[in-house]
């Protein structure tokens, strides 16, 4: 293992591993230099976890605490042996790691009722509509965050199939949501798909955040334009908050 330092963050490289993917993705590099320099006493709720670098850049920046939630105990593994590396910088953040399937997590967390979830189809049903949901459907110029052989991830596959620990959880926001999901998945509680239904993701993590927090979503599919994309998150945002 190698060791990488980026804005006085360090983290665990490997130029071989398990996976399919690198360690730590250098399209969010931006990302973590925000998480960084803004989180300071926050709350952060990190979805989509992988090995986390959110996690790291977070307690660096002096978060009060960190919940890392990803299927993958071996990317979990990767996201404490980061947090080591940085003991002198990350003071007194807890970090919790949670080997749990994000769909059901977020939507426990934000309180979202669970009974129109179409887990064939990856969306909650339109009450007028006779199909309602939309099917998950593989997205393009994405990537894998699975690790080792838990597949799934940015570019699809089915999540681990062991699964973890799926107890309901008590509704709790966060000051800071990072959402930064796969191009497609599919696991028993439905299907994760970028390009068609991103809102489902959306809304519950908006929900999710305290009043004045911060939602930090991420979309890793080139064939989606910005400006569309936008839109459509504007559309699930019903508390009207502001979009940037």
């Amino acid at each position: 293992m190698q060791v990488g330092l980026e804005n006085g963050v360090r983290y665990p490289l490997a130029a071989r591993h398990r996976g399919i993917d690198p360690w730590l993705f250098l399209d969010l590099r931006a990302a973590r230099k925000w998480v960084l320099d803004n989180s300071d006493g926050m709350e952060v709720l990190n979805l989509f976890s992988y090995t986390g670098g959110i996690a790291a850049a977070a307690a660096c920046g002096r978060a009060a605490s960190v919940w890392n939630v990803h299927f993958s105990a071996s990317a979990h593994e990767v996201g404490r042996a980061s947090l080591k590396l940085n003991v002198g910088s990350a003071g007194e953040c807890k970090c919790e790691w949670m080997k749990r399937d994000v769909l059901p997590t977020i939507r426990q967390l934000a309180s979202t009722p669970t009974k129109d979830y179409r887990a064939d189809r990856g969306g909650y049903a339109n009450p007028h509509s006779r199909g309602g949901g939309q099917r998950g459907g593989r997205g393009s110029g994405g990537r894998s965050n699975g690790y080792g052989d838990e597949r799934g991830g940015r570019s699809g596959g089915e999540q681990g199939r062991g699964g973890g620990e799926e107890k309901d959880l008590k509704a709790k926001q966060s000051d800071l949501v990072f959402l930064d999901p796969p191009t497609w998945s599919k696991s028993k509680h439905g299907a994760v798909d970028l390009v068609r239904d991103y809102q489902a993701l959306f809304k519950p993590s908006l929900l999710a955040t305290k009043e004045g927090g911060v939602v930090l979503a991420t979309s890793n599919v080139s064939t989606v334009d910005c400006a569309e994309w936008v839109e459509n998150l504007s559309n699930r945002n019903n508390a009207r908050l502001p979009l940037r």
